[in-house]
C-alpha cells in the first residue's frame, strides 16, 4: 500500500505521521497534533478497493476525530441507488455541510470518499477557507490485482465493483 500526503498548503511538516499498514491491521503514529496545530480536516481520497475506509476509519478514531463516509451516507440517502450526478452532489453536498457543521463546532473531522474531481476538492477547500482552516489530503492507492480482488468480495457500505474502478 501506497500512501501519498500532502496538502494545498505543503503544511507537511504539520501534516505528516507515520503508518504501519498490513493486510490485517492498521497502527497510525501522529507526528501532529489534530487540535494543536490547528488541522482540522482530513480528505481521505482514493479508487474503490483502495483500502481508503478502511485507512480512513482508523485515523479517525486515532484522532479522536468525526468520520464521515460517503459509501455509508450514500445508502442512509438514497434508497434505490443509480449513482447519476445528482445524486453525487447530493452526497458530497452533505458531507462538505458536515464538515462545515464540525468546524463550526470545532471538531476534527476525516472524510473518505473518492474527491474523483478537481473541482470538488476545491469546493472543500473554499468553504474550510471560510472557516480559515486548511485540508490535509491523503491518497490510498494500492496494486490493481490487490484492489481487483478486494472489489470480488462484498463490502459493508459500497456497491462499487471492478467495473466502477475501471471507469474512474
Amino acid at each position: 500500500l501506497i500512501l501519498v500526503l500532502y496538502s494545498k498548503s505543503f503544511l507537511l511538516h504539520n501534516s505528516l505521521f507515520l503508518v504501519h499498514y498490513s493486510r490485517r491491521s492498521c497502527r497510525i503514529s501522529p507526528i501532529f497534533d489534530v487540535n494543536a496545530t490547528g488541522l482540522m480536516v482530513i480528505i481521505v481520497f482514493g479508487l474503490p478497493g483502495s483500502g481508503k475506509s478502511y485507512f480512513a476509519s482508523r485515523l479517525a478514531a486515532d484522532l479522536k476525530a468525526l468520520y464521515v463516509s460517503t459509501d455509508e451516507l450514500r445508502l442512509k440517502l438514497i434508497p434505490k441507488r443509480k449513482y447519476t450526478d445528482a445524486e453525487k452532489a447530493l452526497v458530497y453536498d452533505s458531507v462538505e455541510a458536515m464538515m462545515a457543521d464540525a468546524l463550526r463546532d470545532k471538531k476534527p473531522i476525516v472524510l473518505d470518499g473518492t474527491f474523483y474531481k478537481e473541482s470538488l476538492r476545491k469546493k472543500f477547500e473554499h468553504t474550510a477557507g471560510k472557516f480559515n482552516e486548511k485540508i490535509i489530503y491523503i491518497e490510498v492507492t494500492a496494486p490493481e490485482g490487490i484492489i481487483e480482488d478486494r472489489l470480488k468480495q462484498p463490502r459493508q457500505y459500497s456497491e462499487a465493483d471492478y467495473g466502477v474502478y475501471l471507469l474512474l
